[in-house]
């Protein structure tokens, strides 16, 4: 009685509202199926959708709190009659948006009849408030299903679900316990044909909202425990032209997930057994180029029919984590088919695709994508991943380096990109173009890092070597700036010289192949630097020089000390020609002490392996 007359009095206060405008704005997060023009229709529905919860709270404020539901129904129920609500709108005008293929942001004035939506608010309050107690029996059918279900591993049980079932209706309120046999019957691989049939013909007779649920389960079902039949699949299609058009994701999900793997040999033997059961390769590609057809046809989707770019967006990144072996196959096809967004937002897909298993053939997929896509911050972050990954790879890096020049080379504007928008400090940014040779650039020129050498300030000297080795052998014009530096670092004979300064300008020398006799002598006084950095590096170059550093090296061996000596002759035994003259200088050393003995007879022994 005190909710009647409660009622009674707010209806009294507001007979005499009157017409209100609002202005609101709501940004929406487009999903990766999301149009601009669904993404607008989805951000103009949740703007109204929050303007009418608003108007509700405020509705609700005025009952008392026991004879009030709480803001979840209301949200409910906004959702369930959206339609009836926005009858109150009265004239809604777009005062500002904005698209930019991943967020939707919509500002508008929306007039409202406020007297038509708060009648409408207060008698889904009356009827929340006043709905009688609901009779036992969905939850007795509930509890009986449930103990069914647990003991499905007996035959009568799941006989008995099943003929419950069957002689049933499929809701989601008094018989939503449907969806939880047909989810456990999934899970336990139980087939029974009647069953099947049955909920095919559920789906075929179902006209509400429930189709786009009970389809997707349904296949997700059906698929799992077996095959589809021809029949099935028809059923499949002809739903599909009247769920939402966003259904087809699911159903494309379901369809590669239900099919064989062919990579298995790491598979249990009962993971191997369930995998064979599965449908074919060959029955998937027709099943994805049928719904290719029909989308083409415009016969997926009901109200907004899904688009071509829609479902070429949703079939690759599937088939990349699910079922490799078909992206060839499907990716030029499908890839020009698929729009902007859609194709940046493909970027994670395709980098981790290749990371999965580096191979040529992946590699030409990511460089395809690689000169279709237009970069934006999320596909240079995907994209410079994969770079830096590429670069640090420890295990083959002469493939991987390979693979990454293919990369960058094949489009080097767009690399350029991708480096300009890359979450990175300026110094790297620059080691990173000027390495790959990228337009655009703001790095130092090859005379302007040589003259960084010269600088006051050593960082600066430091970042100048660093640049200097990015340069490569494109460094060669400034060698004998870079002899002049080790010479000075030489002469001043400091007890540590600065170890990364000079290891960084051994690397420019190597990389340049400076065999002159002021290089190799540089490369011999690195030997013996009071750092490991330093002397590895030294060791590294004229390795890498090979017996062309020879000469000099003999000339420099008696005034060496005993301990470079010893490095020098470890050198001299990892030559791959000139293995004879390197062998008589080797024969003629008398050794000072053990230590150089045994290094002569090791790299003597290893001058008469045949050479790889």
């Amino acid at each position: 009685m005190r909710f009647v007359l409660l009622l009674m009095i707010f209806f009294c206060g507001v007979a005499t509202a009157e017409v209100e405008t609002f202005v609101r704005d709501y940004t929406y997060n487009a999903s990766e199926n999301d149009s601009k023009v669904s993404a607008r229709k989805a951000a103009m529905q949740q703007l109204q959708s929050l303007l009418i919860q608003e108007v509700g709270v405020q509705v609700r404020s005025t009952f008392e709190v026991d004879d009030t539901v709480s803001n979840d129904v209301l949200t409910r129920e906004v959702k369930a009659n959206y339609g009836t609500f926005a009858r109150a709108f009265t004239q809604t005008k777009i005062l500002d948006e904005r698209w930019n293929g991943e967020t939707f942001y919509i500002k508008a004035e929306v007039i409202v009849d406020t007297d038509n939506l708060i009648e409408t608010i207060q008698q889904v309050y009356v009827q929340q408030v006043n709905v009688p107690a609901k009779t036992t029996v969905c939850e007795d059918t509930r509890e009986k299903v449930k103990k069914l279900l647990y003991n499905a591993h007996r035959r009568e049980s799941v006989a008995e679900a099943i003929e419950l079932a069957m002689n049933n209706p499929i809701d989601e309120d008094c018989h939503d316990w449907q969806f939880m046999i047909i989810h456990n019957f999934k899970s336990l691989g139980v087939h029974d044909d009647d069953y099947r049939q049955f909920l095919f013909e559920q789906i075929k007779q179902e006209k509400s909202s429930l189709i786009d649920r009970l389809l997707v389960d349904v296949l997700n079902y059906a698929i799992r425990v077996n095959r589809l039949s021809d029949d099935e699949w028809q059923v499949v299609t002809e739903t599909l032209a009247l769920t939402h058009s966003g259904v087809v994701n699911s159903v494309i999900a379901t369809l590669i997930n239900g099919t064989q793997v062919l990579d298995d040999h790491k598979y249990s033997e009962s993971s191997k057994k369930s995998n064979a059961q599965k449908q074919t390769h060959d029955a998937l590609k027709a099943q994805l180029d049928e719904l290719l057809h029909l989308t083409g046809q415009n016969k997926i989707g009901l109200d907004e029919p899904a688009t071509v770019s829609q479902v070429s967006s949703s079939i690759l990144p599937r088939l990349m984590s699910y079922q490799p072996e078909l992206v060839p196959d499907y990716y030029e096809r499908l890839s020009r088919q698929i729009n902007r967004a859609g194709l940046q937002r493909l970027s994670n897909s395709v980098t981790n695709y290749y990371k999965k298993q580096p191979d040529e053939e992946r590699l030409n997929v990511v460089k395809s994508y690689f000169n279709q896509v237009v970069i934006n911050q999320a596909v240079s972050n995907s994209l410079y991943g994969l770079f830096q990954r590429l670069e640090r790879e420890r295990k083959s890096p002469e493939l991987s380096m390979a693979a990454l020049k293919s990369i960058i080379n094949s489009n080097k504007d767009q690399a350029a990109l991708v480096m300009e928008l890359a979450r990175t400090n300026d110094k790297t940014r620059n080691l990173w173009s000027i390495r790959f040779d990228l337009p655009n650039s703001s790095a130092c020129s090859l005379k302007e890092c040589a003259a960084m050498l010269f600088d006051l300030d050593k960082r600066t000297q430091q970042t100048g070597a660093e640049f200097l080795v990015a340069y490569g052998e494109r460094a060669k014009p400034i060698k004998n700036k870079v002899i002049k530096k080790l010479e000075r670092i030489r002469a001043l004979n400091k007890v540590q010289e600065p170890t990364h300064l000079v290891s960084s300008l051994l690397k420019v020398l190597e990389q340049i192949d400076a065999t002159d006799d002021q290089s190799v002598s540089l490369m011999v006084w690195g030997l013996g630097g009071a750092s490991k950095k330093t002397q590895d590096q030294a060791r590294a170059s004229l390795t890498h020089l090979g017996s062309k550093a020879l000469p000099q090296m003999i000339v420099e061996f008696d005034q060496a000390k005993q301990y470079v000596q010893r490095r020098m002759i470890e050198v001299m035994g990892t030559f791959k020609t000139d293995r004879a003259k390197t062998d008589n200088f080797l024969k003629q050393v008398k050794p000072a002490n053990n230590h150089i003995r045994f290094a002569i007879e090791d790299a003597r022994e290893s001058l008469t392996l045949p050479s790889s």
